[in-house]
């Protein structure tokens, strides 16, 4: 039986081989097929292995940032009503301060005379 190898050279080498030749390169080359289709299989798993790892990976992310903005806007609001207090506070003092005063007691005999 003749066959014909081709390599990458595209150059044709003619071989004559047996029949029990052909059937051990058959086998031989099978079981280069098969390792690497192990190989591939390996391959495929880390592919989806690290494609899994990098959705966790982003999922965390975007759990963090959520949570971040979530604190980020609570200590925002606690700050805005602590100043806001501290305000009413302020504004409190000062009125009784110048209900007090001798300033707001000139402004109110003005007024009361004026009017």
């Amino acid at each position: 039986m003749r066959l014909f190898f081709y390599s990458d050279s595209d150059v044709e080498v003619e071989c004559d081989l047996s029949r029990d030749e052909l059937i051990k390169l058959v086998t031989e080359k099978e079981a280069l097929l098969k390792l690497k289709h192990k190989e591939v299989e390996k391959m495929q798993d880390k592919v989806l292995r690290t494609y899994a790892e990098m959705e966790n990976v982003m999922d965390r992310t975007n759990r963090n940032a959520e949570s971040s903005k979530k604190f980020a806007i609570q200590v925002y609001i606690l700050v805005f009503f602590f100043v806001l207090n501290c305000g009413v506070y302020i504004l409190l003092v000062f009125d009784s301060l110048l209900s007090v005063s001798d300033v707001n007691v000139e402004f109110r005999q003005e007024f009361t005379r004026c009017c």
